[in-house]
């Protein structure tokens, strides 16, 4: 991997025991989105993050033990956190609430949350997951009513969800055999997949797209 693909590797391990929480709240708003969280109630804390640029897009993979994440309404938020986040659980379960909505999610299951709105995040076990961040604009521009498309059930284990969780478990899964040029490339194949994907748990109620944008879509 060159250098606009590599990767930065954040750990809890590095830090003493007595900072975690701090380190670890501070990483999540450097990095992603300014939230508060909640450590395991056995006060343990563990988290790991491998943060890839993948063209325009981000691609994080992430373990952790126990936690609660939550983002307060009217946090700012910084230009280039202005994204959706594409989540595949790869281990442990994990709730996402969202604008009204709650999606539970087991092992191969993906979901969409918006970063910049309120939202909790819950997992009360170790777990590993995926998280794909993408700038709203080029989500907006291929998923139209892509905002009423957050905290809902994709499925990992059938139809265009498990297309799409495979390619991208199987990006992560190959970094290390992936040239340069053929991991930039797939993140053009892995956007097409997730609008796809998205678009299959659209709400067919509660928006109405313009005949024009309707038409293009057809």
């Amino acid at each position: 991997m060159d250098t606009a693909t590599t990767a930065i590797r954040l750990s809890t391990i590095d830090v003493p025991p007595r900072e975690r929480h701090g380190w670890l709240r501070e990483t999540i708003g450097r990095e992603y989105v300014k939230v508060e969280i909640s450590p395991p109630g056995d006060g343990s804390l563990f988290n790991e993050m491998d943060i890839r640029p993948w063209a325009n897009l981000k691609l994080s993979s992430i373990r952790s033990s126990a936690i609660t994440i939550e983002r307060l309404p009217a946090e700012p938020y910084r230009d280039h956190q202005d994204a959706y986040y594409a989540v595949i659980l790869l281990s442990g379960q994990c709730r996402i609430d969202q604008q009204g909505r709650t999606v539970e999610l087991n092992p191969g299951d993906m979901t969409l949350y918006d970063a910049t709105l309120p939202h909790r995040i819950q997992c009360p076990q170790d777990l590993a997951k995926l998280i794909v961040a993408i700038p709203k604009p080029i989500l907006r521009e291929r998923v139209a009513g892509v905002e009423h498309c957050t905290a809902l059930h994709i499925p990992g284990n059938q139809g265009i969800g498990a297309v799409t969780a495979g390619l991208i478990r199987s990006t992560a899964g190959q970094l290390n055999s992936l040239r340069p040029q053929e991991f930039l490339a797939l993140a053009e194949q892995a956007m097409d997949l997730l609008a796809m994907a998205v678009t299959s748990v659209r709400p067919t109620v509660g928006f109405t797209l313009s005949k024009s944008r309707s038409a293009s879509l057809c």
